[in-house]
């Protein structure tokens, strides 16, 4: 297995949608990402293989998460830090606020020795949310106003996703990953929102170090435990969960939009003492005409000390 780092440099604004059609986020789940990959590959005939190899562990990706030049994002681990300075509450409150580090200053940041503010200026400058306002059509009615919110990346930065893979694996994902480029990622596609272009370059060092390390570990990735491995993971656990949900987006699923199954997982970012293989579950709710996955497998990265 290799390891690369998949950087998503966007031409267009984005709307990565985790609820209301006025907002839009600077990231991608995995699952998220496995849903357009596999939607792209049934237009080659490859999606059966892409589901193989993510089942079977060939294939192993992250959430997509906020790069500036070089420097690499990662979530803050979900986790009880112990620090020296104690009873300062305006720090308290920024490393609450604070989402995501630098792959770099994991070390650091674990060691309780860490300056929020480091991170949050990197991240502020990352890019800027904005509204378009549009008019939805409808016959014999007045025209109904809506806003969409809007992410644009500022030139530098972008989104990446870590992605562990066989040569097979390699090789398949570049193909899709051109060919969702040119259709783009996220929401309003339609509109020519989220298209990129993606370089694959070797992961960093200090990541490569920690990936799969350890005894405590992060999922990097949005992840939810097979039933059989759910007491397991549960011990000793530090976690936040969300609910994924939304409709189904294959034209052949249904003659009419139909949503899919809620799933609660585990955030990226959730620390976990025994680990587990996760799985990609079908989330169809049987009134379709064929499955419907959600990617849950964790992506493990190492915050022992060191």
């Amino acid at each position: 297995m290799n390891t690369y780092f998949y950087r998503l440099t966007f031409k267009t604004p984005v709307h990565f949608g985790h609820g209301r059609l006025s907002g839009s986020s600077s990231g991608i789940f995995a699952d998220t990402l496995f849903s357009a990959l596999f939607t792209e590959a049934l237009g080659t005939g490859e999606a059966e293989k892409l589901l193989e190899l993510a089942k079977n562990g060939g294939l192993i990706f992250s959430d997509l998460f906020p790069y500036s030049f070089d420097t690499y994002f990662i979530p803050k681990p979900i986790m009880r830090i112990q620090t020296d300075k104690k009873g300062d509450s305006s720090l308290k409150k920024k490393f609450k606020g604070l989402t995501h580090i630098p792959v770099n200053d994991i070390d650091e940041y674990i060691c309780g020795d860490y300056n929020p503010d480091k991170a949050a200026k990197k991240l502020h400058g990352i890019g800027k949310g904005s509204l378009r306002q549009s008019v939805r059509i409808v016959e014999d009615h007045d025209n109904e106003p809506y806003s969409v919110g809007l992410f644009t990346f500022t030139e530098g930065c972008g989104l990446y996703f870590v992605a562990a893979v066989t040569d097979d694996a390699k090789e398949l994902l570049d193909r899709i990953m051109t060919a969702l480029s040119l259709t783009g990622i996220g929401g309003k596609r339609s509109s020519g929102l989220g298209k990129f272009a993606f370089e694959r370059i070797n992961a960093d060092d200090v990541f490569k170090k920690r990936l799969g390390a350890g005894c405590d570990a992060m999922s990097l990735s949005i992840c939810l435990p097979k039933e059989s491995e759910l007491e397991s993971a549960m011990t000793g656990a530090t976690f936040e969960t969300v609910r994924r949900s939304g409709f189904v987006g294959s034209e052949t699923y249904s003659d009419t939009s139909l949503r899919k199954r809620d799933l609660y997982c585990f955030r990226a970012g959730s620390v976990f003492k025994n680990r587990f293989d996760g799985d990609i579950y079908d989330v169809s709710t049987g009134e379709g005409r064929h499955p419907v996955y959600r990617y849950a497998r964790p992506m493990w990265f190492s915050v022992g000390r060191r």
